[in-house]
């Protein structure tokens, strides 16, 4: 009897443990939900806040479909979008876009639009949108082009830290009202910041440049670009910088222009290695000349 006994439990225990396991792989292998960017809107309509996380949205998300339309001019069209935005951990197999160019319609957000580390597989356009809350960009690839053109972002700090873009990356006349975050990202392709405004600290430290990298008509407060990798051109032309500029520790593979720049305060190429020529001609430097300690030049700053 005993032994018919020891045989069932250890029957159960077997059972018990097959099915532990079966549990625990079923967990490791669960996939992200699917949901429809229509869901999304209708959310937004109903003046309810979004949080989604470990999901994916298949269709294009359009955050212009929105129903609080007003008209700024006779063809221009606003949205205001009134609740809180955030995705953790999702995948955006469409298109994210805040602007319609063929309406003419353009998303104007008043609390946070988070998108934390999210993979963006279609184009992104903020192209124009004004964002008034906290904005998170946080550890999210865009395996298409990220468009930010004219976006005005009005919170005190927008992160960007930890990108990562395959594709091209546009912010030109993009305005920043506080501090922006990019540190620790990486341009896998062209990156365009002409004419942006950003009023408080900049920091791209730790930043890989892997092609073009255009800085020129910026205006910026503070900048640090510590420790990054410019492993293409990069154009820093006509552009005013009003507090300090650091680049200690960078790598700059091929030429970097400067000219025309105004510099405010103190300039650092501390520990820098420049494997090309480093122009400064027609600069105005107000504390003199830049940081070159330890810097390694395969040819002399032109001033």
């Amino acid at each position: 009897m005993n032994r018919i006994y020891s045989t069932i439990s250890f029957l159960y225990i077997g059972l018990f443990v097959m099915l532990f396991f079966i549990c625990s792989n079923n967990r490791q292998e669960k996939k992200p939900t699917d949901r429809k960017a229509a869901e999304i809107i209708r959310l937004l309509n109903s003046g309810k806040h979004v949080y989604i996380s470990d999901c994916t949205i298949w269709d294009d998300l359009d955050f212009t479909q929105v129903n609080n339309k007003n008209h700024v001019t006779d063809k221009i069209q606003q949205v205001f979008i009134h609740p809180s935005i955030t995705f953790v951990n999702c995948i955006f197999a469409g298109r994210v876009t805040a602007t319609n160019q063929a309406t003419q319609t353009y998303a104007s957000f008043a609390a946070n639009v988070s998108f934390i580390r999210c993979d963006f597989r279609g184009e992104v356009d903020f192209t124009e949108s004004v964002i008034s809350g906290n904005v998170f960009f946080s550890n999210s690839k865009f395996r298409e082009k990220l468009n930010l053109q004219g976006t005005h972002f009005r919170h005190k700090q927008v992160y960007f830290n930890n990108l990562v873009c395959e594709a091209n990356a546009y912010f030109q006349n993009t305005v920043f009202e506080g501090s922006a975050n990019f540190m620790h990202s990486h341009f896998k392709q062209q990156v365009f910041f002409q004419k942006t405004r950003i009023c408080d600290l900049v920091n791209f430290g730790n930043t890989k440049f892997d092609e073009y990298a255009d800085f020129s008509n910026t205006k910026l407060d503070e900048a640090l670009f510590n420790y990054c990798t410019f492993a293409h051109r990069a154009s820093f032309t006509y552009s005013f910088f009003g507090n300090r500029v650091e680049f200690v520790g960078s790598r700059f593979e091929e030429r970097v222009d400067f000219e025309h720049c105004r510099f405010g305060s103190t300039i650092s190429f501390e520990s820098v290695n420049a494997n090309d020529a480093i122009d400064m001609q027609h600069t105005r430097m107000d504390a003199g000349k830049p940081v070159v300690k330890d810097a390694n030049f395969k040819a002399p700053i032109i001033y």
